[in-house]
């Protein structure tokens, strides 16, 4: 019962964002169109830590785009950028402003880059 509580009270303070990528997707006309796919939910304190969250999903899409390009040498959508939307639905991933960011992007960006590859070739 205690630890019950205790999680709902860890739950309530904090807040909620919606992530949602912004993408490159080729029509069926060959031209490619700008769309924004996903709305997948972030919970953090912070503005910031709810934005690296974000900056995280949305390197991680990246990678998965070049792995599966090197695979395939085609890929349907490519990932283009992101928007953080706060509870008040304003995006705030470009206004989003602390000690260290571009450091911070930069370091997970290669320790992402760095990371195994997300498929394999199949012979």
């Amino acid at each position: 019962m205690h630890l019950s509580i205790f999680m709902i009270t860890l739950f309530k303070r904090k807040k909620l964002y919606q992530y949602i990528d912004i993408a490159e997707e080729r029509s069926l006309y060959g031209q490619y169109v700008m769309v924004e796919k996903g709305g997948k939910t972030i919970h953090a304190k912070t503005d910031e830590k709810a934005y690296l969250k974000a900056y995280i999903n949305y390197r991680m899409e990246v990678k998965m785009h070049q792995d599966l390009f090197k695979l395939l040498e085609r890929v349907h959508t490519r990932p283009i950028g992101f928007k953080l939307l706060n509870q008040s639905g304003e995006n705030i991933a470009a206004s989003i402003d602390f000690t260290n960011k571009e450091a911070i992007e930069r370091a997970i960006e290669e320790k992402i880059a760095n990371a195994k590859p997300f498929g394999r070739k199949i012979n």
